[in-house]
């Protein structure tokens, strides 16, 4: 497993079809750990959210999200490090979850999406085993509901789960609670709606020239203005930083 320090964390730097692998074996092998997906909002926001970074630099896997990433960790000498985005690693870990059997968990998003995702994935996935899903509470939880989920996850006997909670609560959570899960943990943020058809992904085009953000933007400016803004102004600042360093 080739990883690359940058920003403060151990970032992947082989790729999307490596990092696919790499988790199926993990997950078919019986190990447990945590994934993120780490984009430039998130490596920003973990510049001034100290839990997540803590998370970031505490998980067994950190992939390169967004292309900007990607780019800094080439910058810095990983030069065959690509993009890893998490939706597409999604759908691509759930093909091979179904080729090996490998039960997967859902943990997070609206109950009518996981609805959705009950009915359609194992369609879509060919022997696909979906072992539960569970949309919790949108308030703070206690202690006890924390290990009571995490329980409930292993005791479905998942060996994938996916957590879609949002950046930085998902990754937070699995800091927390990935080990008494005894599954892979991967942090998938809007994932869920999008395989359930309720957000488009942008154009292949547009996604290789790096501007899903953009279209993504596009279609929630009011709630994504903040983390294409302030949240990317951070990363980049960062990047900034840490290239002159570098330089010296």
């Amino acid at each position: 497993m080739t990883l690359h320090r940058c920003l403060s964390v151990r970032l992947w730097a082989q790729g999307l079809t490596a990092a696919v692998a790499h988790l199926a074996q993990a997950a078919a092998a019986g190990h447990a750990g945590y994934g993120c997906f780490a984009n430039a909002h998130m490596i920003g926001e973990s510049r001034r959210n100290r839990d997540l970074l803590l998370a970031m630099r505490a998980a067994t896997w950190v992939f390169p999200d967004g292309k900007p990433v990607a780019l800094l960790l080439r910058m810095r000498g990983a030069r065959h490090a690509r993009q890893v985005p998490g939706p597409e690693a999604t759908e691509r870990l759930l093909a091979a979850a179904a080729r090996a059997s490998l039960p997967v968990y859902l943990f997070g998003g609206a109950e009518v999406v996981l609805e959705t995702l009950r009915r359609d994935l194992p369609l879509r996935f060919p022997g696909l085993v979906i072992t539960g899903a569970h949309s919790p509470p949108f308030r703070a939880w206690t202690p006890a509901e924390e290990r009571a989920d995490a329980q409930r996850i292993r005791a479905s006997g998942a060996r994938i789960c996916l957590v879609a909670l949002g950046c930085p609560k998902q990754e937070t959570w699995m800091h927390r609670n990935a080990a008494a899960t005894a599954c892979v943990c991967l942090g998938v943020g809007a994932a869920f709606p999008m395989l359930a058809g309720l957000i488009p992904r942008a154009p292949p085009l547009v996604r290789a020239l790096g501007g899903e953000w953009l279209y993504r933007w596009a279609q929630e400016p009011r709630r994504l203005a903040h983390r294409y803004t302030v949240g990317n102004a951070r990363f980049a600042a960062a990047a900034l930083r840490e290239l002159r360093t570098r330089r010296r």
